[in-house]
């Protein structure tokens, strides 16, 4: 009998959560199935209380965490809502768990062309000219910069991330533009050292003018050999 008590303990739920993790699950429950939407109104903390039966304080600090992950806005006088659009919140909890990981070169890799492969693709399918104008504006004050000879290297790797931005914006896809931007802070200091070691921007300017003719002529096959060019000489760059 002692034995099969034991054998039962393992299938047992040892989990415990908090009464601010249950508030928290709750909430994101209803937003995943559709029950609570962006700007919907959320009850009362008395009312979140008494239905969930946690107190008013635990409440209270699990809003106060949703609120830093951007999900609700808290407005004094008036109520808590879920929030309308994605913010920057919900990202810089997740770029705090990402660097405090170990993720080593070959991952980082595999990240960006899985990501930037698939925004050629979109950006052929949706852009419209003006977009391509915009990537084509964007190269071309990096060409500037480059060719100017004085340009330091941390602007010239801010001006190779704004291109890939302009090609994240001419997606169409909120989502894509929103997690692309949060990944490519991931990526700063290694474009910068890809910079420094290829010729002072000079292996940018070239990738990314390949890149650009394979957008503007919407052609997928040549963007997307022009992007893994690219992509592969950044990472023996950073080697």
């Amino acid at each position: 009998m002692a034995r099969e008590r034991a054998e039962t303990s393992l299938f047992t739920n040892k989990k415990v959560r908090s009464a601010v993790e249950i508030t928290i699950e709750t909430i994101r429950d209803l937003l995943i199935s559709r029950q609570l939407k962006p700007g919907d109104k959320l009850p009362s903390e008395i009312e979140l209380s008494e239905n969930l039966q946690i107190s008013r304080g635990s409440i209270r600090e699990a809003m106060k965490i949703l609120a830093s992950y951007g999900i609700i806005n808290i407005r004094r006088g008036d109520g808590t809502y879920i929030a309308k659009e994605i913010t920057d919140g919900l990202f810089d909890h997740l770029f705090l768990q990402m660097i405090l990981t170990d993720i080593d070169k070959k991952r980082l890799f595999e990240l960006r062309e899985l990501i930037e492969m698939g925004m050629v693709k979109l950006v052929i399918e949706n852009a419209s000219d003006d977009d391509l104008s915009n990537i084509r504006f964007v190269h071309e004050k990096m060409v500037r910069a480059y060719n100017s000879g004085n340009c330091s290297i941390n602007n010239l790797a801010e001006l190779d991330k704004s291109f890939h931005i302009a090609i994240a914006d001419a997606t169409k896809n909120l989502l894509i533009k929103k997690i692309y931007g949060f990944t490519l802070d991931l990526y700063t200091p290694s474009i910068i050292t890809s910079v420094s070691r290829g010729g002072r921007g000079e292996y940018s300017v070239q990738h990314h003018e390949l890149i650009l003719e394979g957008l503007e002529e919407r052609n997928s096959e040549k963007a997307i050999q022009a992007i893994k060019n690219s992509i592969e000489k950044w990472y023996i760059l950073i080697d």
